[in-house]
């Protein structure tokens, strides 16, 4: 067996290099890049001040995060790849994770993720090494009663060590509920489906935990481009990076859910049904009238809106502007670019989510209608304080930190918006 799975591996491996080797290229640009911005801070005399920002994993060096970003990627791009490589990719990625963990958790929570980890590589080596038989039955189901005793005991360390904790729970009853089925199954004699089930209870178990490992790399990504930028601006103060972290995550969050369950079901070998299915219903013709459409359309148009929406709001974090900046540090021109960048992405964004639905455009030209009628009836101002904005960030007649004043109100600029425009006026009201 040992042969077979050798042979299956280094076939695929031959089959994939070029995507493992844009990968490799991807983990280097993304070292260099993380390392360019720490070495600029310690010529600059600012490496210190990093401490403040409770870098869990970048402090660790910049190889070990990238190669986690990157592994990460890998089993969720090769669902379908043999036995041997996906174990030794898992293997090898948790690998990188003990490293990052060494020194940092608590001695109670090491030992028990090395045991999570023994148990592993035991479970990885009897499915690949041993055939059927009394042996190997008897050796799983000793791994699956440790497997469901850790689950309800020892799991609960590992979750305290953890940036996102709300799905420990449904990792620790997935983990409990894949090992009691894996022992029933096994006892009724269907070893090959035990197997599996008892190899996606600790896989579903590890990737939640390095899920988690890398949301917190990319927010720690991000926190040190945003404090790079600010001091190339020459703004040394500490910014609230928690709370801009607690926002930057929600759509994280979204996208590692996705890749989790996405690894869960490929190892069920459900995942390709599944997607068949989803892609028959997403792309099944419905028909209204004289217009035909496809649920995958509707579906596409409003995730290329909502990724536009995500991207506008979030671009001013990656030019070292957050929420709460005072108008004293706001670069005018470089505030100037970035609200028509926004409204660059927002255009090419919505123009992008219909041309993506794939309606004609003679319907099209039904849909402006409508949506004239509407602005008609009761969108008048919202339409016309957007191209109010507009006009402003082309003509620049006001900037931040200008005083103005407008028929009774008067106060200095704070912030401009495409929609809305905040000033302070001097009693300290924001208006």
């Amino acid at each position: 067996k040992i042969v077979i799975e050798e042979s299956v591996a280094a076939y695929y491996l031959s089959y994939r290099t070029g995507g493992l080797i844009t990968l490799l290229l991807f983990i280097g640009l993304l070292a260099w890049y993380i390392s360019r911005n720490i070495k600029y801070l310690k010529e600059n005399g600012y490496a210190e001040n990093l401490a403040d920002f409770n870098f869990k994993y970048l402090n660790r060096g910049v190889i070990i995060p990238a190669a986690v970003i990157g592994l990460n990627i890998a089993v969720v791009s090769n669902l379908y790849a043999p036995a041997l490589f996906l174990e030794l990719l898992q293997l090898l990625l948790l690998g990188f994770l003990t490293v990052l963990f060494k020194n940092k958790w608590s001695k109670v929570s090491m030992k028990n993720w090395l045991f999570l980890l023994g148990l592993f590589f035991i479970l990885c080596f009897l499915d690949l090494f041993i055939e059927v038989g009394f042996l190997q039955r008897s050796a799983f189901i000793i791994i699956n009663i440790l497997g469901i005793r850790y689950g309800l005991v020892q799991i609960k360390t590992l979750k305290d060590q953890l940036y996102i904790k709300g799905f420990f729970k449904w990792a620790s009853i997935i983990f409990i509920g894949l090992n009691g089925l894996s022992i029933m199954y096994n006892l009724f004699g269907r070893v090959s489906l035990s197997n599996m089930l008892s190899l996606t209870a600790f896989i579903s178990l590890t990737q939640i935990v390095a899920l988690s490992v890398l949301l917190k790399i990319i927010l720690e990504i991000i926190i040190l481009q945003i404090y790079t930028t600010r001091i190339k601006r020459g703004f040394e103060k500490i910014f609230d990076h928690e709370s801009l972290s607690d926002t930057l995550k929600k759509p994280f969050i979204i996208v590692i859910s996705y890749m989790w369950l996405v690894v869960i079901a490929s190892n069920l070998n459900i995942w390709e049904s599944l997607r068949s299915s989803l892609g028959n219903l997403l792309s099944h013709p419905n028909t209204i009238g004289s217009i035909t459409f496809t649920l995958g359309n509707i579906v596409l148009f409003f995730i290329i809106i909502w990724i536009a929406h995500l991207l506008q709001k979030y671009v001013a974090y990656f030019f070292g502007e957050i929420d709460d900046e005072n108008e004293e540090n706001i670069n005018k021109r470089q505030h100037s670019k970035l609200l028509i960048t926004r409204l660059i992405v927002l255009i090419g964004g919505y123009l992008l989510a219909v041309a993506a639905s794939g309606m004609p455009l003679d319907k099209l030209s039904i849909l402006l209608g409508a949506l004239g009628v509407g602005v008609g009836l009761g969108l008048q101002n919202v339409v016309n304080n957007f191209v109010s904005g507009v006009i402003l960030i082309f003509d620049k007649p006001i900037q931040i930190g200008d005083v103005i004043e407008i028929s009774s109100e008067s106060g200095r600029v704070k912030s401009m918006g495409l929609r809305t425009t905040k000033i302070n006026a001097p009693n300290g009201a924001e208006i």
